[in-house]
């Protein structure tokens, strides 16, 4: 991306994250260790760490799961920081010294990863890929009742298994909230909840700040779903984040039914308003025919 710089605000947003480290850190940016995962490179990380997840990680027809093994598998191997290419930095994260890990909470008690933090091979990495795969993939009580099935990753894929594993994760988690567990967020939060003793955490929030407006100076228009989801650390009132930069899906830079027409789009939709008005006049010259029931012949 740095060498494209396409698309144009994602490059934006990433080159603000790395002005705004590296000033804190007072480390030049050329110097700092900077790396960009795709899925060749997740290819050669995850089965460095946990092989079993490979074979899913390459069926997994969602993207956001496949960025939730890769991103784990990664920080196990390098430890570090983790950011969303489109999370907006408002303030660089300056946890304590002893800080091992830090994420944020999201819907029904999980963690959203789009911001974390783990030294390097920290237990937490590794109970998060084991929970991928005896909470997600091959719970073991799932599997147990599809005994008499031919078990794969391409059947941890189907309607079946799906619906098994939302009825076990209901056990930990508010299925009724209109966010269901996710791969990453589950995971990570089930193996938080398991290993919080061996942790020195650092837990942000977030929040949606069009309705708490608990930070009126940062609010922005809503052109989207996104644009005013933040992450903050509510015991200090200190925010950090922006969840989505302007310029993604989540918050575009103008509203969809507010973006100003191209010349083009308007030129046609000027052509089809004329050729609605000429068949309307056309039609309305037309001989009326009797109606049916009045001397008219019926044909079926």
């Amino acid at each position: 991306m740095l060498e494209t710089k396409h698309p144009i605000d994602l490059y934006n947003n990433v080159l603000n994250t790395i002005h705004e480290y590296s000033r804190a850190w007072s480390i030049p940016a050329e110097e700092m260790d900077i790396m960009f995962i795709d899925d060749p490179l997740c290819l050669k990380l995850i089965p460095q760490v946990e092989p079993r997840l490979l074979e899913y990680f390459k069926l997994e027809p969602k993207g956001s799961f496949k960025a939730d093994i890769c991103r784990v598998a990664a920080l196990h191997l390098y430890g570090g920081y983790y950011f969303d290419v489109d999370i907006q930095v408002l303030k660089a994260l300056q946890p304590n010294p002893d800080t091992d890990f830090i994420t944020s909470t999201c819907g029904n008690h999980q963690f959203f990863q789009a911001v974390m933090a783990l030294a390097p091979e920290h237990p937490l990495a590794r109970a998060t890929l084991d929970s991928m795969l005896d909470d997600w993939y091959q719970i073991p009580t799932v599997m147990e009742y599809f005994s008499n099935r031919s078990l794969n990753a391409n059947f941890s894929m189907g309607e079946e298994y799906i619906k098994k594993r939302e009825e076990y994760l209901g056990r930990f988690f508010n299925m009724s909230h209109e966010i269901k567990p996710m791969l990453g967020t589950a995971t990570l939060r089930l193996a938080y909840d398991r290993h919080r003793k061996s942790v020195t955490p650092w837990i942000l929030d977030e929040l949606d700040n069009a309705d708490n407006t608990l930070y009126p100076e940062l609010k922005r228009e809503d052109t989207g779903w996104g644009c005013n989801y933040m992450v903050h650390d509510g015991s200090k009132m200190e925010p950090y984040f922006y969840s989505r930069c302007m310029g993604t899906e989540g918050c575009p830079h103008s509203k969809p039914w507010a973006m100003p027409m191209k010349r083009g789009t308007l030129l046609v939709f000027l052509l089809c308003l004329l050729l609605m008005v000429w068949l309307s006049l056309a039609l309305s010259q037309l001989p009326k025919l009797p109606p049916v029931g009045n001397g008219a012949k019926k044909y079926y």
